[in-house]
């Protein structure tokens, strides 16, 4: 009946380890997609801060415009100027911007573990205490219980 405890119990650690396995993938995957997560907010918001820049100095351009002086007027139109051209070089344009899209695939974990297999383990029946065939160190059942 020892035989019973003993394979119960490496049955439970087994399991066991098995779980804080997959806990440690769920815990790295939820902190990639977080990752991911930050780096296109971060991105999402510096494009918004460009446009709102770029907006900015247009309207502030078109107010010296409204009510400037020559030299204001012309001092305006070659800053507005400027800026269109630099945001052209960098590509800043909204409608060119496309936040990421991410998606979780799992695991096939019948296509990996096979038709005999349990993720686990297997119990085998042993003929003679201590002796174990070829097939059994192979981790292919030759019976499982």
């Amino acid at each position: 009946m020892e035989n019973f405890t003993a394979a119960e119990m490496a049955v439970k650690r087994r399991t066991e380890e098995i779980k804080q396995l997959v806990d440690r993938q769920e815990s790295n995957l939820l902190h990639e997609l977080q990752s991911l997560k930050s780096t296109a907010e971060n991105e999402a918001q510096s494009q918004l801060e460009t446009v709102q820049l770029a907006l900015t100095v247009m309207e502030s351009a078109m107010e010296l415009l409204s009510k400037g002086s020559t030299t204001g007027v012309t001092q305006a139109v070659n800053d507005v100027h400027d800026i269109a051209k630099r945001l052209l070089k960098t590509h800043i344009i909204p409608n060119e911007y496309h936040a990421p899209s991410y998606k979780f695939v799992p695991v096939n974990t019948a296509e990996l573990l096979g038709d005999d297999q349990n993720i686990d383990g297997n119990v085998f029946e042993v003929e003679h205490p201590g002796n174990y065939t070829a097939e059994m160190l192979n981790h292919h059942p030759r019976s499982p219980i």
